[in-house]
């Protein structure tokens, strides 16, 4: 058996390399594992994250519910209001009105029975809400 010659630094060096490769491989193993390893506790924080926020946004939606409930609610008492002081205010008014044509009626039959100078001309003249108004 023969042997070939061996360059003795030859092979030193290419184990030299071959173990730069490996750890330098073993180094970029090691970060990519740590990354990935993070990049899984990232996802489960977005998961986490996302499943909060959803459940934020229900909850808001709930509560926006109730509130658009409460003003729909608060304006319905506020029409119910409003309309019935226009009912007031225009009874109010038809009650003026008859009890001027009342105050105007007694007048002049005062004044036929007894005579002009014991009536008051403002009651015959038109009655003292419409001068006021006037």
């Amino acid at each position: 058996m023969s042997r070939l010659p061996v360059d003795e630094a030859r092979v030193v060096r290419v184990f030299e390399d071959s173990q730069m490769i490996v750890g330098e491989t073993r180094e970029f193993i090691a970060k990519d594992l740590r990354l990935v390893r993070f990049l899984g506790g990232l996802r489960q924080a977005r998961r986490a994250g996302i499943a909060n926020a959803q459940g934020l946004v229900e909850e808001a939606r709930g509560h926006l519910r109730a509130a658009e409930a409460a003003l729909a609610e608060a304006e319905r008492h506020d029409a119910q209001c409003e309309e019935i002081e226009v009912r007031i205010v225009q009874d109010f008014g038809l009650e003026q009105r008859m009890l001027d044509e009342a105050s105007r009626t007694i007048s002049i039959d005062i004044k036929a029975a007894v005579g002009f100078k014991h009536t008051r001309p403002e009651l015959t003249d038109c009655s003292s809400a419409e001068k006021e108004r006037v």
